[in-house]
């Protein structure tokens, strides 16, 4: 049985660290941050945060998701070679 993938981050715990808890209506439609990697500042501006300071809050943030995630992607696919039901390393394959 396969799972769906969960959000590493949900948008209420992500909005907390950042101590901008007011903007959860405005994410309240996403499932979680991946939802929100590829957004630019105008597409958060777009969903309602007028404030600029808070929107350069948002988009530092995800900024550096976005790294982080794209890195973990990376690191998967160069390790791991997925066939049928075994994984093998990379190297080995």
């Amino acid at each position: 049985m396969q799972l769906a993938p969960r959000p590493h981050l949900n948008i209420p715990q992500w909005l907390n660290i950042l101590e901008l808890e007011q903007y959860g209506a405005v994410f309240q439609h996403l499932q979680g941050v991946e939802d929100l990697l590829s957004f630019s500042e105008a597409d958060i501006k777009d969903l309602g945060v007028k404030n600029s300071a808070h929107r350069a809050r948002i988009v530092s943030s995800l900024v550096a998701l976005r790294t982080k995630y794209d890195k973990s992607k990376i690191i998967l696919s160069c390790y791991v070679v997925h066939l049928g039901d075994s994984q093998i390393p990379a190297s080995v394959a």
